[in-house]
């Protein structure tokens, strides 16, 4: 019997992969934050980076005849002590069940299209303005305080029995997008990081689940990001960060170029051991994150 390496099976409609985003919209999301030239709420940016990002992974299953399963999805909106089916409101019920989606469930949902502007600088120094529309799969809002334990617990219910389902097969690990700004407050941080560890701890016949834990900055503090730390030193004794990186998955070999490239590293060497993690993150260090994680796990269809 073949043994297929961690983190490497392919991705096919009989073995799909599984992306879980679990979004803060408590109300400091609502503070104001600079995005590809301009002003406007964290839970705003949040909207088109997320649906950007789930708008370009449905691309990636579009073949002639249609589109092809290869991804399943969640998404979990939390705040004001309770937490919510982010694609509930837009698209309905999935056809995978337990608050699950298919490519088609998102395709067939004729949602619709927000258009952004966008600025930029060329190499000349020059500022290109110039519009997009993202398909609006979810919409995460800012409200109330920040029940993350409540949020991880459902995280961790829905992945566990959709690995019950794709599981035993050699389907890729599912990778789990945290997205947040603020501190839990529905529970001492020893059980959120409890509730962490149990589901890291599930496996796939692939690999174990992937947590990648993103930190929202503030623009008036404007303190330093850190990006994927490979140990606690590199956090400052920031309270906040060494939670997270207890809360993150180590990343593993088969996406360390990746890690590699966006640290400027020399060599894999010096990114070994990086965990999933940023920490006062600017909107271009949580596209750069984002892309990690989704690019790793879709170039394996």
């Amino acid at each position: 019997m073949n043994i297929i390496p961690s983190y490497t099976a392919p991705i096919t409609r009989n073995t799909p992969g599984l992306f879980g985003f679990v979004l803060d919209m408590s109300g400091s999301m609502s503070e104001p934050i600079s995005f590809e030239g301009s002003q406007m709420r964290k839970c705003d940016a949040l909207n088109v980076i997320v649906n950007r990002t789930i708008y370009e992974l449905i691309c990636r299953c579009r073949k002639f005849s249609g589109y092809y399963d290869y991804f399943q999805f969640f998404a979990i909106g939390y705040s004001d002590n309770q937490t919510v089916d982010l694609f509930e409101d837009t698209i309905g019920n999935g056809s995978v069940g337990s608050n699950i989606y298919s490519v088609n469930d998102l395709v067939s949902s004729m949602v619709e299209k927000k258009t952004f502007r966008r600025q930029f600088k060329d190499e000349n120094d020059k500022i290109i303005s110039s519009t997009y529309s993202v398909p609006q799969y979810l919409c995460p809002g800012a409200m109330g305080n920040t029940p993350m334990y409540q949020a991880l617990r459902e995280t961790h219910n829905i992945t566990k029995k959709w690995l019950s389902i794709h599981g035993e097969g050699l389907s890729f690990p599912p990778m789990i997008i945290h997205i947040t700004d603020g501190d839990v407050t529905d529970a001492p941080v020893e059980e959120v990081l409890d509730v962490a560890e149990k589901i890291k701890g599930l496996s796939s016949g692939n690999g174990n689940v992937l947590i990648l834990n993103i930190h929202i900055g503030d623009d008036v503090i404007n303190e330093e990001v850190i990006t994927f730390p490979r140990n606690e030193n590199e956090l400052r004794c920031v309270k906040n960060a060494t939670d997270l990186f207890k809360m993150s998955s180590v990343f593993p070999e088969t996406m360390l170029e990746l890690v590699k490239k966006i640290k400027k590293a020399d060599s894999i060497n010096d990114v070994r051991n990086s965990r999933m993690m940023t920490f006062n993150s600017s909107m271009i260090t949580i596209l750069e994150a984002i892309n990690i994680g989704t690019i790793s796990v879709a170039n394996h269809i």
